[in-house]
């Protein structure tokens, strides 16, 4: 074991020299925020917003509601960043040009004049029919968009409605832009439908027209829901635990040479005798991931994995055995090379392993799962971990505290993932650090005048090396006057990044970053220190 994981063995409980030296120290002037909300196109104000100041250092934030001529203000803030959000129902705000995302305020400062922004959301509407033209109720239908997380882009759902008796559906309070319209297998027709059917009429989303929903109006996409050849999956579940009552099955379908991978999650039909069928799959290649849960009140209380790749073609499939065997638990400890600026409270930290690309998210673990534990001491275990590769995060930890470290086998796996095969063997040794074991990056971001650009979307990117882990990328928006700060950075070498708009986590796409890197300004990262930065900001014009 290494040197610093033998140290702070009751980490919890230590404060560090900086909080505690900040102890009777004199209190800075608090701040004030004012401005104004209005409509987007009309310009006209906005009573009855919520706007909230939340603190970039953590902790909750600020609340205030517009007045009927749209005003508002935030009076007794201590100095810092803050970000301005407003809410409305049947508003949105949109990312670009909508006044101030973030303001920066000094002690005793009274900002006044801050101007946001909302527009009126949009409506997705259309009519559910079967080949014969005949209505098909309680059909779900979807509005999903392409999001980016952790550098892919994935569809996620924006809002959904239920068709009525007529066959018709109205999706609203969905912020303007271009959507996919899915929907689900219409009730009772399992054998002549796939998991989706994406407007207008196909079943793969890389096929789909997307449908463009401008604030303020409705768009319409109907749909026609012909039969298609779809077949099932015939498969048998063995596993190596026997449980004291019937476990359910959960099965993950993945469908390959995807542009942008689906995971669907089925309900399988049970044949009995560990038998299982999957129906209406499309003719292609999959790749299905079994998993058997116990009941609560059943022992062992641990669940077990498999999977199998399978290629459809024209007729059903007997895919076999799929051999299940009992996830893992992961076993590990904190603890902290110097005293920590915080106490960090158990009661509140999370170890949570989130799966990397190719694996389901369902398959995600926490320490606060059923029979997890975090104690006091730093140890800590993650019950009933399925085979694959993980990215290691921690929640809950207090400003100033950060994940500087982990390690698992003696070798780090911050960046590259935490690999768990069969029963994890080794501790998982995580080391947390102060603000002395990371390093910062401020500065100001110019436009082609040489001016400072606010609300602008900066981005600090690590070396290649690093990419594969997200939590390695760190994003902002400058503030009121052009400037950024992003904290939290561990040591090493990075490039600084400034869009006028970009799409929120698009800045860890790696066609994005190829188009756009050698614009961007290199920056070394070290402990305790603070680098700045002039950015230039760049149009997204690929």
């Amino acid at each position: 074991m290494s040197s610093h994981f033998r140290c702070a063995a009751l980490f919890f409980l230590l404060f560090g020299v900086a909080a505690l030296g900040q102890e009777g120290a004199q209190k800075p002037k608090l701040a004030t925020i004012e401005g104004l909300v209005t409509r987007i196109g009309t310009n006209e104000p906005m009573p009855d917003v919520r706007i909230a100041a939340t603190p970039e250092s953590g902790g909750a934030p600020r609340n205030a509601t517009t007045n009927a001529q749209g005003k508002f203000t935030i009076a007794d803030l201590p100095p810092g960043r803050y970000g301005l959000s407003a809410s409305r129902t049947l508003f949105v705000r949109p990312r670009r040009d909508t006044g101030a995302l973030n303001v920066t305020l000094t002690p005793g400062q009274h900002l006044r004049d801050v101007v946001i922004h909302l527009a009126p959301t949009a409506v997705i509407a259309g009519r559910i029919v079967d080949s014969n033209g005949e209505p098909l109720r309680g059909v779900r239908v979807e509005a999903v968009r392409y999001q980016y997380r952790d550098g892919s882009r994935i569809l996620t759902p924006a809002g959904q409605a239920q068709s009525n008796d007529r066959g018709e559906y109205r999706i609203f309070n969905l912020p303007p832009g271009a959507y996919y319209v899915r929907a689900s297998r219409p009730p009772n027709a399992f054998e002549s439908a796939p998991a989706f059917l994406y407007y207008p009429g196909v079943t793969d989303a890389q096929d789909a027209i997307p449908v463009t929903a401008a604030s303020g109006a409705e768009a319409f996409a109907d749909f026609t829901v012909t039969p298609i050849a779809t077949f099932s999956v015939r498969l048998r579940i063995t596993g190596a635990l026997t449980y004291s009552r019937p476990p359910s099955a959960q099965f993950f379908v993945m469908r390959q040479a995807l542009s942008v991978p689906e995971i669907v999650s089925f309900q399988a039909e049970s044949l009995g005798d560990g038998a299982y069928r999957i129906p209406a799959l499309t003719p292609g290649r999959y790749e299905i991931f079994a998993r058997l849960r116990p009941s609560v009140d059943a022992t062992p209380l641990v669940l077990q994995s498999g999977r199998i790749a399978i290629n459809i073609g024209d007729e059903d499939l007997d895919a076999g055995v799929v051999q299940v065997r009992p996830d893992a638990a992961v076993s590990g400890r904190f603890a902290a090379a110097a005293p920590l600026p915080a106490a960090v409270d158990p009661t509140k930290v999370s170890v949570v392993l989130r799966p990397m690309p190719g694996l389901p998210a369902a398959l995600g673990a926490s320490s606060r799962n059923a029979g997890g534990a975090l104690t006091e001491d730093g140890a800590f275990t993650i019950p009933n971990v399925a085979p694959g590769r993980f990215r290691v995060d921690v929640s809950g930890l207090p400003p100033g505290v950060y994940l500087t470290s982990a390690r698992h086998g003696g070798r780090e796996v911050l960046d590259s993932g935490l690999t768990v095969e069969g029963d994890s063997q080794g501790t998982l040794e995580l080391l947390l650090g102060g603000p002395e074991s990371v390093g910062a990056v401020e500065g100001v971001v110019r436009g082609r005048d040489n001016q400072p650009v606010p609300d602008c979307v900066v981005a600090v990117v690590p070396a290649p090396a690093r990419r594969a882990n997200p939590a390695a990328f760190k994003s902002t928006t400058t503030d009121q006057s052009g400037l950024f700060s992003i904290r939290g950075l561990l040591p090493g070498e990075y490039t600084v990044l400034a869009w006028e708009d970009l799409e929120p986590g698009a800045h860890q796409d790696p066609e994005i970053l190829k188009a756009f890197e050698s614009r961007g300004v290199k920056v070394t990262v070290e402990r305790g220190r603070l680098s700045v930065v002039d950015v230039r900001v760049v149009s997204f014009e690929l």
